[in-house]
C-alpha cells in the first residue's frame, strides 16, 4: 500500500501548503467558530478536488467533508475485490496514446495503472510492463 501512504502524504503537504490541514483531523478545535469551521474544511475539500482527475472525481462527487473525501479515497485505493483487479487489468490492456498526447503523460498513466496492480497484489511479469 505504499502508493496510498505516497498520495495521503501529497494531500497532507498540499493542504499544509495552502493552510487548509486542519480539516484533515476531522475535528474541530473547540476554539473556532462551527461556521469558520464549515468554510475551511469546504476550501480544503475544494482544494483536493481540483487535483483529482475527472474519473476519481466522479466517484468522490457526494462527498460533503473532507474527512469523508479522504475515506472515500483510501476505500477506492485498497478495494482489491476480484473487480477492481480485472478493471486495472482492463484497464492496462486497453491503454492506447492518443493523438495529441505527449509521452510523459501516456508513461505516467501506464505507471499509475501497473502501481495500482502492484498494490493488489497481482504481480505482473517484466514483459508486460515494457
Amino acid at each position: 500500500m505504499e502508493r496510498i501512504s505516497v498520495c495521503q502524504m501529497q494531500v497532507e503537504n498540499y493542504l499544509h501548503k495552502k493552510k487548509l490541514h486542519q480539516p484533515l483531523l476531522g475535528v474541530k478545535p473547540d476554539d473556532m467558530p462551527q461556521e469558520d469551521w464549515n468554510l475551511l474544511d469546504k476550501q480544503a475539500l475544494g482544494a483536493i478536488r481540483l487535483t483529482l482527475g475527472k474519473n476519481v472525481a466522479l466517484n468522490v462527487l457526494n462527498e460533503k467533508t473532507l474527512s469523508g473525501l479522504m475515506k472515500s479515497l483510501l476505500n477506492m485505493y485498497e478495494n482489491t475485490s476480484p473487480s477492481t483487479k480485472l478493471y486495472l487489468i482492463r484497464r492496462l490492456f486497453n491503454l492506447k496514446m492518443t493523438e495529441g498526447t505527449s509521452i510523459k503523460d501516456h508513461i505516467n498513466e501506464f505507471d499509475l495503472i501497473t502501481n495500482q496492480l502492484d498494490s493488489t497484489s497481482i504481480m505482473l511479469d517484466d514483459e508486460f510492463k515494457l
